[in-house]
């Protein structure tokens, strides 16, 4: 094969390992996207419940607790108030009795040693006034003690009211979002679905035309790779290699493949090489390029579909996809026909 020819071949080699890198990569791209709008679909299909909050049980806890310190300070209530009409018949009772007299009977311990009956009945007397202004005191703290408690229990159910009516807020917001969610997804899921399939049968179409010009076995089946193929013409355009193989004064483009190779300059092979010949860095830019505008082309419409009303988001292909394919089917059609033309012979 003459130069002129090999050259020709090389670069629509090249060209097509461009694009396929560029198909399966944007696959791989697209069906990671797919898998996590599953996956969001998968979660707004489940039961997310909103939890009470800690103020709810507080309140739940705290509302027994009252309910029983209410009972105790009713039953000290109402056990006071029924104790004051007797004390107070006592005190009526001795009321005729002189507290002084006890001033003098009384030992240390306050006990009355020998008492005459006006001196017991004075005591008596001073026993009943204490007992009640004791239970007077009683049914004081007790009523308070009663009122905070029916206050209490009073704001742990307002508590929990609150706290409930709060719950099915967050629910009905949470049961919209897992809604909003499942439907963006879907519509998602939808347009990446379609890119799927034309990048499919994109890769397919450009496996299919390189399988077409590998046949014709110009290039050894171990350097049918895109960095390969690249590498080749890099040789053949920067006149280091007139051929694959071997020619004399010239070294082949296999032979100086393999050699930078084993010297590991192959490794970074789009710094070194590109430094005289851009085609190969201009390769992987068109790679990224065309990725990232793929990318961006699947985004830019997903992002639309939230401002999209149901029953309007029918959306065709991304542009980017369509233009990609588009130039894809134009090219593997014009080398198909120099094959069959037998073009490059």
């Amino acid at each position: 094969m003459k130069k002129e020819k090999l050259i020709s071949y090389l670069q629509d080699v090249y060209q097509l390992e461009i694009q396929k890198r560029i198909a399966y990569n944007a696959i791989g791209k697209i069906e990671n996207d797919m898998q996590k709008q599953r996956k969001d679909i998968a979660f707004s299909q489940q039961k997310h419940k909103v939890k009470n909050g800690r103020r709810f049980w507080i309140a739940v806890w705290m509302t027994p607790l009252l309910v029983i310190g209410f009972l105790i300070f009713n039953w000290i209530y109402l056990y006071s108030l029924s104790n004051i009409p007797r004390v107070e018949s006592r005190v009526m009772e001795y009321s005729g009795a002189d507290l002084s007299v006890l001033d003098d009977s009384e030992n240390d311990t306050g006990i009355l040693l020998n008492p005459s009956a006006e001196e017991a009945d004075a005591f008596y007397l001073r026993g009943a006034k204490r007992e009640l202004e004791r239970l007077q005191n009683d049914v004081k703290i007790a009523g308070i003690l009663r009122a905070c408690c029916v206050l209490g229990i009073g704001l742990c159910i307002i508590l929990c009211l609150v706290s409930l009516k709060k719950k099915r807020d967050e629910q009905k917001i949470m049961d919209a979002y897992s809604i909003m969610i499942r439907k963006a997804s879907q519509n998602k899921l939808q347009i990446l679905e379609k890119n799927h399939a034309i990048m499919i049968e994109t890769g397919e179409k450009i496996t299919n035309t390189l399988n077409q010009i590998y046949s014709l076995d110009v290039i050894y089946s171990k350097y049918r790779y895109l960095e390969a193929c690249g590498t080749f013409l890099d040789y053949l355009l920067s006149g280091r290699a007139q051929a694959l193989e071997a020619t004399p004064g010239f070294a082949g483009a296999y032979t100086l493949f393999e050699e930078e190779k084993f010297r590991g300059e192959i490794r970074d092979k789009l710094n070194q090489i590109l430094q005289n010949q851009r085609i190969l860095i201009k390769g992987q830019r068109e790679i990224m390029s065309t990725l990232n505008s793929i990318e961006q082309g699947i985004q830019r419409v997903c992002n639309e579909l939230g401002n999209v009303k149901d029953g309007i988001n029918k959306m065709t292909q991304v542009a980017e996809v369509n233009s990609f394919y588009n130039s894809v089917i134009a090219y593997n059609t014009s080398v198909s026909r120099r094959i069959m033309e037998n073009y490059y012979f």
